[in-house]
């Protein structure tokens, strides 16, 4: 995860000296300077409440998860069943 920090802050560095704007600046304060008719019209409250409806119904369980990553479903039980299937295979 940490590195994936450092390539998002060489990403801004980068994108910042390319386009000779500063960008961070743009994601702290939600302005960029730029031609107005490639803005955005308008805001998508209705985009944003959805993203933020699937986000909530993941988190709390209400959308399932399914495990599709090899291993998953040993690290989903609990610890002390992990336990005791490691000390079977001995």
């Amino acid at each position: 995860m940490l590195a994936v920090v450092f390539v998002h802050i060489a990403g801004v560095i980068v994108s910042s000296l390319l386009h000779r704007e500063n960008l961070a600046r743009a994601m702290v304060t939600g302005y960029k300077s730029g031609d107005p008719t490639g803005a955005i019209r308008g805001a998508r409250w209705i985009v944003a409440a959805l993203v933020v409806a699937s986000v909530a119904a993941l988190w709390t369980g209400v959308i399932p998860v399914t495990d599709t990553a090899p291993g998953a479903s040993a690290m989903a039980t609990s610890r002390p069943a992990r336990h005791a299937e490691h000390d079977r295979r001995r």
